[in-house]
Parts: C-alpha cells; structure tokens; sequence
C-alpha cells in the first residue's frame, strides 16, 4: 500500500452535518433548559466531532474541568444534559459509567463516509473497549 505523502492522518473530523429536523432528545432539552440546552447539545456534538476517535474522556479532575471550560454551559445545566444523555442511552451507558468516557454511537456512525474516504475502519465499541483501528485501541486504562 502506498502512503499519502502530506498531512498527516486525521483521527477527527471538522465538520458534521446540523439537521433541520429537531430530534427528541433536543427538544427535551431545550424545553427544559432552554437555549442553554440547545448550547449544550451542539456543543457536545462538536466537541465529539473534534476529538480524537471521537470520545471524550472525563475521569480526572483536569478533564472534567477542560471539558466544562470548553462545553461553557452552566455546570448544573450540563450535568443534567449528560446524565440524561447517558439516561436515554444517548452517551453510551457502560462507557460513561465505567470509564467516565463521553461516547456517542448514532452521531460517530454519521462519520462512516469520511472514513471510508480516508481508507480507514470508523472507531467503534467493542465490550468495553473504543477500537480505533485493527491494531490500535484507544479506551484501556493505562498501567502503573
């Protein structure tokens, strides 16, 4: 196989598509808390499209507060957003819960074409493990 000289692999995406259509969730959320909750809700989305592989990790004490920073949403506002998020099986439930990673697979799975067009496997879940390519993964806990 032949390497593509030039920038190097993108392992994100810059761009997702917004829809017109206004779906459940984001109209509970918007219902309830307004244009915080809309904030919240496309924020998430893009600081899922812009991470690495496409999830978001909030375990220690600086990723919760970089991500808070970053989401700029009123903390009991976002708190609520995400617990209902991972309520409704939006975020994934085991990885939230066991990991504290913020993974979401109906909006990752709108990615497919852009990674069929880098030429690479989309990430996805396996058990309880982010596999980001077949000989990578990106979701075990690091060793001591």
């Amino acid at each position: 196989m032949n390497k593509k000289v030039g920038r190097p692999a993108s392992n994100n995406v810059p761009y997702f598509p917004h829809y017109t259509e206004t779906s459940n969730e984001l109209m509970f959320l918007e219902r309830k808390h307004g244009a915080e909750g809309y904030r919240a809700y496309y924020r998430l989305f893009e600081m899922v499209a812009k991470a690495e592989h496409h999830h978001i990790h909030i375990k220690t004490e600086n990723q919760k507060l970089t991500f808070r920073y970053t989401m700029n949403v009123d903390k009991k506002i976002l708190d609520d957003v995400i617990n209902y998020l991972v309520e409704i099986e939006f975020i994934d439930q085991e990885l939230y819960k066991d990991k504290q990673i913020i993974w979401i697979p109906r909006f990752i799975e709108k990615f497919r074409e852009v990674y069929r067009k880098r030429e690479r496997s989309l990430p996805y879940k396996q058990g309880n493990t982010i596999i980001v390519s077949a000989t990578e993964t990106h979701s075990k806990e690091k060793k001591s």
